[in-house]
């Protein structure tokens, strides 16, 4: 399988990058992964944590009962738009 340059470029020069290749039916996929529990990643999920309650506190609070699932469901839609439109902008 021939290499991406971006995948390749990365690998050897990012400390604890590594390239995984998953076959599956007959497709190879190739995935770019850092190190478990890498600094970085342990203070995104920290930093998740401690947004997260707080706001889904609020929200319940602020909900009426009978539309606190479609809240909860409009503002997990919302997250995904903004995260999939943000690189677009």
């Amino acid at each position: 399988m021939q290499k991406t340059a971006a995948s390749s470029d990365l690998q050897g020069k990012v400390p604890g990058v590594k390239e995984v290749e998953i076959p599956e039916n007959g497709t190879w996929y190739r995935l770019v992964v850092g190190p478990p529990g890498s600094k970085e990643s342990v203070i995104d999920r920290i930093g998740k944590g401690i947004r997260g309650a707080p706001r889904e506190a609020l929200m319940a609070d602020i909900a009426p009962e009978h539309l606190r699932g479609a809240s909860f469901g409009l503002r997990q839609s919302l997250d995904t738009i903004g995260a999939f439109a943000g690189p677009l902008l």
